[in-house]
């Protein structure tokens, strides 16, 4: 989900550029852009051009500000990219799972995720800076031009990251069985007992026909 984000990132960095080129060459500029190699290389070029066509513009300060925010977002994009994912199953459980650099110093404790892993929470950290990392780049675009972003100026920020706990239990809730707290368990274990003893028959009682001999 990280990576989709990312996608959309890349999109509106083209996206902002190609606005300050003529229409009939955009299609020529896309081309061009989807070739070069690495994120690097696409955010020097497109960082370069709208620095160019904004210079002496109050929007320049405001572009600036964003580029620096791709270049620095790019690092955790890089990470989750070229990583490799290990286990660490006895590490508490929001740590048993982590993208981890390939090398690492000897010696270390490799029953937890060392330095440079990234973990699930910030996983999800860094989807929510993406999401709002695009919405700033279509509100950049609009406004640099005199208009309204397409989103909320505070869909620019991104959002807290859940717990844990909230993560886990959204990730329950999507798969089709929520999880319950304790008071649910036991509500949802009477209930269930409840209906069981309703199916049960008194001692004594019969079940089923009459019998021929029985009185009518």
């Amino acid at each position: 989900m990280a990576i989709r984000e990312w996608a959309l990132v890349e999109h509106w960095m083209h996206q902002a550029m190609a606005t300050y080129f003529q229409e009939v060459d955009q299609p020529m500029l896309g081309r061009g852009f989807v070739a070069l190699q690495g994120f690097h290389s696409k955010w020097l070029f497109a960082h370069n051009a709208i620095d160019r066509a904004l210079t002496g513009k109050a929007a320049l300060k405001e572009w600036k500000v964003l580029s620096d925010r791709l270049k620095k977002k790019a690092e955790i994009r890089n990470k989750l990219v070229h990583n490799m994912v290990r286990e660490f199953p006895s590490a508490k459980p929001s740590e048993r799972i982590a993208s981890c650099p390939w090398t690492h110093k000897k010696g270390i404790d490799l029953s937890k995720p060392y330095e440079g892993c990234v973990c699930i929470i910030a996983v999800v950290k860094a989807r929510l800076e993406f999401v709002a990392l695009h919405c700033a780049l279509g509100n950049f675009v609009a406004r640099s031009f005199g208009g309204i972003g397409p989103h909320p100026e505070a869909a620019e920020h991104a959002k807290n990251p859940p717990t844990f706990r909230q993560l886990m239990r959204q990730i329950h809730e999507e798969l089709g069985h929520p999880q319950r707290s304790a008071a649910e368990k036991r509500a949802a274990t009477d209930a269930a007992n409840a209906a069981a003893s309703l199916r049960t028959p008194l001692p004594g009682a019969r079940v089923g026909t009459k019998r021929n001999d029985e009185p009518r």
